[in-house]
């Protein structure tokens, strides 16, 4: 989803300059928006009223897009 956004906007109008519309567009990845920690039993617990570390990263923001497809497959190392 990322790529496909950038190369959307890079295109949709290729003789101007993100200078000109005082735009900026960032990427920062998280595995989690919240706070995760290991549980004294062995499992990972989200705290879900806590946010994640990088969150002081958003403030500001005018808009966030989340994509939550990778969490429709229960593999990997950030599987919750």
């Amino acid at each position: 989803m990322w790529q496909s956004l950038v190369c959307l906007l890079l295109t949709s109008n290729p003789s101007s300059t993100n200078e000109e519309y005082n735009f900026t567009l960032q990427f920062y990845w998280s595995a989690f928006l919240t706070e995760v920690y290991n549980h004294e039993n062995g499992e990972t617990v989200l705290v879900v009223d806590k946010l994640s570390e990088n969150s002081n990263k958003w403030i500001g923001a005018d808009i966030m897009v989340f994509n939550s497809g990778h969490w429709w497959g229960l593999h990997g190392k950030s599987k919750s």
